[in-house]
């Protein structure tokens, strides 16, 4: 497992904030809305509405691929990126040649974690993200953990970026100053929403049962770390950020390497520039392959919204 993975396991089991990292040495050369309840502030989003109380929109981000982006509130350095875009006025304010995450394109896995002993648990256990997939399991498919030699379409669970889960429970509204109430409307079980992802290797349904926010420095740190503490700091930056043509940030690192790290090394997610699943590691070899396991990453083919997969849970988020 890369070590990205190691990394994000160990966060996931040690806090109880919605956010986690997700990176890997995949080499790419190449968000998000924002506002509270606002939806996508990108020319590539429709005004289908999906997902929570029907809040979202669709955004399709290539062929074959589409989103239902959650309503968020505009967070600098959680759903619109320090030095790719600006709140302004609620909304995330791109600047030129980002396009959050239609800017890559391209949707990727990668994987953190082994769903039926527990190692997915987060920060969001009702339900557990186990109990989450065997209840999905009961219309498509034996969960991927239970059955690793399964063929046709098998369930699973997987982390996704800000821009595709929402805030984490711990963002502040910048306009305001408090807590942001409606949290996480992009996880499964507050929207009943999953995907249908392919990869060369196969099929599988999967329910966002957690966040990957990458990482970040703040507050004078000398290094990076997982973007938890950094949410609400105000110089917060980035780390390796894979960003398709975006300036300034492209020609640093993507390639040529920065913030120390090895050149062709990039965040997966805390940049929210693409579509990423960070799946347990069934439903990765399940999708992805031997070739996936071997490079710690794949281009998925397909990635489908599934409505209704799953009960929304009314009291969200209590």
């Amino acid at each position: 497992m890369e070590r990205a993975s190691l990394a994000r396991l160990g966060s996931l089991l040690a806090a109880l904030v919605l956010v986690a990292a997700c990176r890997t040495d995949a080499k790419l050369t190449g968000a998000s809305p924002a506002s509270a309840d606002a939806g996508p502030d990108d020319a590539s989003a429709g005004h289908e509405p999906c997902g929570y109380q029907g809040r979202g929109q669709v955004l399709r981000v290539g062929t074959e691929l589409e989103l239902c982006l959650p309503p968020v509130v505009c967070t600098p350095s959680e759903t619109c990126p320090r030095g790719l875009g600006d709140c302004v006025a609620g909304r995330c304010q791109y600047k030129p040649g980002y396009h959050g995450l239609a800017t890559l394109g391209e949707a990727w896995a990668t994987y953190y974690c082994e769903l039926a002993t527990g190692g997915c648990d987060g920060s969001v256990l009702k339900p557990r993200p186990y109990e989450l997939a065997k209840s999905i399991s009961q219309t498509y498919g034996a969960v991927c953990a239970d059955e690793p030699s399964a063929g046709g379409t098998c369930v699973g669970v997987a982390a996704a970026p800000p821009a595709m889960v929402g805030n984490s429970q711990i963002a502040r509204d910048p306009t305001n100053g408090d807590y942001v109430s409606s949290w996480g409307l992009g996880m499964t079980a507050a929207s009943g929403l999953c995907y249908r992802i392919a990869g060369n290797a196969g099929v599988a349904v999967v329910a966002l049962s957690e966040r990957c926010g990458g990482y970040c420095k703040c507050g004078g740190s000398a290094a990076y770390e997982e973007c938890s503490r950094c949410i609400n700091a105000p110089d917060t930056t980035t780390e390796c950020a894979c960003v398709g043509t975006a300036p300034p940030l492209y020609g640093a690192c993507c390639g040529a390497g920065c913030g120390g790290a090895p050149p062709g090394e990039c965040d997966w997610c805390a940049n929210n520039n693409h579509p990423h699943f960070d799946l347990d590691n069934a439903t990765f070899r399940h999708v992805c392959g031997a070739l996936g396991l071997q490079a710690g990453s794949c281009r998925l083919t397909k990635v489908e919204i599934i409505e209704n997969c799953y009960p929304a849970r009314p009291d969200w988020p209590e």
